[in-house]
């Protein structure tokens, strides 16, 4: 939310609007993905480490497709909106979903975001 406030002061409306497409369809692409793999190992009485490494192996694999998709659908993306800049923005997103799903991964899963880079 913080990042949003940020983005609105610093951008022009129209290059704002270009972030906030581009976020939304990162957004339609995780939840599409929600799967609640999580909220079934809390749920579950008998947790293995088997578990946990099968959850965080699938976690980042999804993390890294979807970013692989968000970079596939970049450049159709930008030529059905008719704005060539929306291909920079959604490359640029894409890969910020690459940084952080490495650093969760790199410092045991935490997420350092706090919800700004979405």
């Amino acid at each position: 939310m913080v990042s949003t406030a940020v983005l609105a002061r610093l951008l022009v409306p129209a290059d704002f609007g270009l972030v906030a497409l581009a976020t939304s369809m990162i957004a339609v692409l995780e939840v599409l993905g929600a799967f609640g793999l999580e909220t079934a190992l809390v749920q579950r009485a008998n947790v293995s480490r088997e578990h946990f490494d099968s959850v965080w192996t699938f976690n980042l694999l999804f993390g890294l497709g979807l970013g692989v998709i968000v970079i596939a659908l970049a450049w159709p993306v930008a030529f059905f909106y008719g704005d060539p800049r929306l291909f920079s923005v959604l490359i640029i997103l894409a890969l910020n979903y690459h940084a952080r799903w490495h650093w969760v991964m790199s410092f045991g899963g935490t997420d350092c975001s706090c919800g700004l880079g979405q």
